[in-house]
């Protein structure tokens, strides 16, 4: 396997990374609200625009581009659950705005560039030992956890299974009481079930 030490903030480094690839699974961002002028938008809005505009341009095939739950903030509070795949954002902060505009990025390649794109909202993945505490305390994020075990089997099952065009799909583990993101669109598209 080829690595290439980059930077989002340098298109350059972005084209570089890219050449010679078919599928792009984008998940650099900060995951979590920060400082927007400082952080938010340099990586999740100006790192993303800069890996896309590379990916058009080396003709990458596919691009996988996670997204978040938290784009579906008031649903994913109070129902009506489960809450579709294609459900219109709502969106939680700062953080979860730029993920909508990831996710509007996506349709403009699809759409305006032929590029199959599937927009991917992401449950509660811990980071941390820390960080799976506070899932663990949380009604709403165990119910939308998604385990290392049951993410990486997504993007495999994303990257080998053929579809075509724009999708959006969610990505959860089993629920523990309710399920709130619709596993039901990833299940028909790709075959994925948590394990």
């Amino acid at each position: 396997m080829d690595w290439v030490l980059g930077d989002l903030q340098s298109p350059q480094d972005c084209q570089r990374a890219l050449v010679g690839v078919g599928t792009l699974i984008h998940l650099a961002a900060v995951p979590d609200d920060a400082p927007f002028q400082t952080d938010l938008i340099l990586s999740n809005i100006l790192g993303l625009h800069h890996l896309l505009e590379a990916a058009k341009k080396v003709a990458v095939q596919k691009i996988l581009i996670a997204s978040t739950g938290q784009v579906v903030w008031e649903p994913l509070n109070h129902g009506p659950w489960p809450i579709r795949a294609n459900a219109a954002p709502s969106p939680r902060s700062w953080y979860a705005l730029t993920k909508v505009f990831a996710e509007q990025a996506g349709l403009v390649l699809a759409r305006d560039h032929g590029i199959d794109v599937m927009n991917i909202r992401l449950g509660a993945c811990p980071r941390s030992a820390q960080h799976a505490e506070v899932i663990g305390q949380d009604d709403i994020a165990r119910d939308v956890y998604l385990s290392p075990r049951d993410l990486g089997h997504f993007f495999s099952l994303a990257v080998a299974v053929d579809w075509k065009g724009l999708h959006c799909l969610n990505a959860a583990s089993a629920p523990l009481v309710q399920e709130r993101l619709s596993l039901a669109e990833a299940k028909a598209l790709i075959g994925y079930e948590p394990r």
